[in-house]
């Protein structure tokens, strides 16, 4: 059962200090038409698996062609967006999200992304700002955290080295 308006946390471990990108397994859903049974509305989701790969940035978060086909999903719009490219619109959709621990993030706005990632989804800005992200290292070994909602008040690693002199 997806967790849901709770506090969310995942920290993932990497022994390769080569590491350049976060990926991760997620799932994403979308409602199906729901079913009336007498006076009570049943809303029922169909679930798929899909490859995430954090990107910073992103302002908003994508899903491949590939992974919108295997959904079945139509797009509730256009997004007018500015890449390294230039200028650009891509269809975008709403639909749930779901992290490792099974945190759902629900009516997620993604744009449609081309098919030439390994990757199915990307993490954009969209994602990442309702939360705090941290990515630290100890003997060579990273790690990747991740919670929401966001601690009261900032990391500020400069400041603490000034509270320690």
């Amino acid at each position: 059962m997806e967790k849901k308006n709770k506090d969310y946390a995942i920290t993932l471990f990497e022994n390769d200090s080569s590491l350049v990108h976060i990926i991760f397994d997620i799932r994403v859903r979308m409602k199906r038409t729901p079913t009336i049974n007498g006076s009570v509305t049943i809303n029922t989701f169909d679930t798929f698996p899909a490859l995430a790969m954090i990107d910073t940035g992103a302002s908003i978060s994508g899903a491949t062609n590939r992974l919108l086909k295997r959904m079945g999903v139509t797009s509730c719009g256009e997004y007018d967006f500015i890449n390294s490219a230039g200028k650009g619109s891509s269809p975008s959709y709403i639909f749930d999200v779901i992290f490792p621990k099974d945190k759902l993030l629900e009516n997620v706005e993604v744009l449609e992304i081309s098919d030439d990632h390994a990757i199915d989804f990307l993490i954009g800005m969209n994602i990442i700002k309702l939360g705090d992200m941290a990515f630290t290292s100890e003997n060579g070994k990273f790690a990747f955290s991740f919670r929401i909602p966001p601690a009261e008040k900032y990391i500020d690693f400069e400041q603490d080295l000034i509270s320690k002199e």
